[in-house]
């Protein structure tokens, strides 16, 4: 059995806190933006790599439709990408205010206790 304590009481560290406002509007601004002023550098290059390839293969397509109009399978892929970069810049948006938000919390006094070959779970709701 792993149980999940927090050895005292402890506050949240003001100086490591984001503003999580700032992060959504760096992460409008660039995708990615959010996740560095969060720190998470490697997210960051990972949603603007990700993000930069689908508008790059969007507009690849979109020029395939425009050189030969009756091919519905450009405008079709076209879109599907449209699509997944406006959905890759909405997780950005939505992963860089998570961040902000929990920038701050106190994970170093965390501590699991428990056995390494016998895993379980509990959750336990006290009103």
């Amino acid at each position: 059995m792993i149980f999940m304590t927090s050895e005292g009481v402890s506050q949240i560290d003001s100086t490591k806190y984001k503003n999580p406002k700032l992060a959504i509007t760096f992460s409008a601004l660039c995708p990615g933006g959010g996740q560095i002023y969060n720190e998470q550098w490697i997210k960051a290059g990972i949603i603007m790599g990700i993000d930069g390839l689908w508008i790059y293969k969007a507009l690849q397509y979109q020029d395939l439709y425009l050189e030969n109009p009756d091919k519905e399978y450009n405008e079709n892929s076209r879109n599907k990408y449209i699509w997944y970069s406006a959905g890759g810049y909405l997780f950005g948006i939505i992963d860089a205010y998570v961040d902000a938000h929990l920038s701050g919390f106190p994970v170093e006094n965390i501590v699991f206790y428990g056995d390494e070959n016998n895993y379980k779970l509990s959750l336990t709701i006290r009103f």
